[in-house]
Order: C-alpha cells, then structure tokens, then sequence
C-alpha cells in the first residue's frame, strides 16, 4: 500500500488515514507511513489499528530513539532515506544506533538509487559494520515486511 501520512489534520483526517490502514489490512498489504506530526499520534493510530497483523514502514524517519523503540516494540520498521540523514539530526543519529539493524529499511524517495548507498554507509558507520552488511540487512527486512 502507498505512503499515507499525517502531516497536519487538515490535510489529512485521521477518519481517511484509519479508513486506508483498514483497506490495507482488508487487502493483506503493508503500509508505508509518513509521520511529520511532532508526538506519537502516528503510532496510536497504527497500533489502536492492529497494523501488527500486515506489518508497516516509516517513511523518511527522523524522529529520535524512544519513538524508534515504539516501533520496533510494535513491529514496524523505519526506513530512512538520505534527506533524513544529510539533515544531520542527532536524535536520528541516536535511533539509528540503538535500533537492531533487523527493524532499519532504507530508502532513496528520489529517482536516484545511489541514496541508498549513502544511507546504508551512514548506518554501517554508525552501527561499526560493513556497508555490505547494513545493504542485505536493508534487503532482508524489505523482503519480510512485503512477504517474500
């Protein structure tokens, strides 16, 4: 299922954002989740959905360690894309290291593959292991979330 997102609640009511994660579950898909809203609302929502049962993604993470371990404790995987890691946030920084690397996807949201090189170096440096490494961990999480 496409990237559905709570940016501000006019743009987006949380009635259509729970009717498409309904949709997704109806449909057995996961969903990719774009959270630009400053607490916890996304995983509320996520979790008071049962999202556990077709599995989810954060796209464009950013945010800091305690809403990273939300999620890992609610299965759902953050991909992190290159914006978010040029953008130099330590709070990311921080929730990239203390994630498993079994809950950390990668991403370009640009038409250029090459991001997700940089972003797999980034948590290689970050996690002190190979960019090979990170990039398969990268590869075998995408494949559990979609079912392959």
């Amino acid at each position: 299922m496409g990237v559905h997102g709570r940016v501000c609640r006019p743009r987006y009511p949380e009635d259509r954002f729970r009717e498409q994660i309904r949709l997704a579950k109806e449909l057995g898909l996961p969903v990719l989740v774009h959270d630009r809203t400053p607490g916890e609302e996304v995983l509320d929502i996520l979790d008071e959905e049962g999202i556990i049962e077709i599995g989810a993604a954060i796209h464009g993470f950013s945010k800091g360690p305690e809403y990273a371990r939300r999620c890992e404790e609610m299965g759902v995987y953050l991909s992190i894309g290159k914006r978010s890691i040029e953008a130099g946030n330590d709070d990311l920084m921080d929730a990239i290291r203390q994630t498993p690397l079994e809950w950390l996807l990668t991403e370009t949201d640009s038409g250029d593959p090459t991001g997700v090189i940089v972003v797999a170096e980034k948590i290689a440096e970050l996690k002190g292991i190979t960019t090979e490494r990170a990039g398969q961990a990268a590869t075998d999480n995408l494949k559990r979330l979609i079912g392959l």
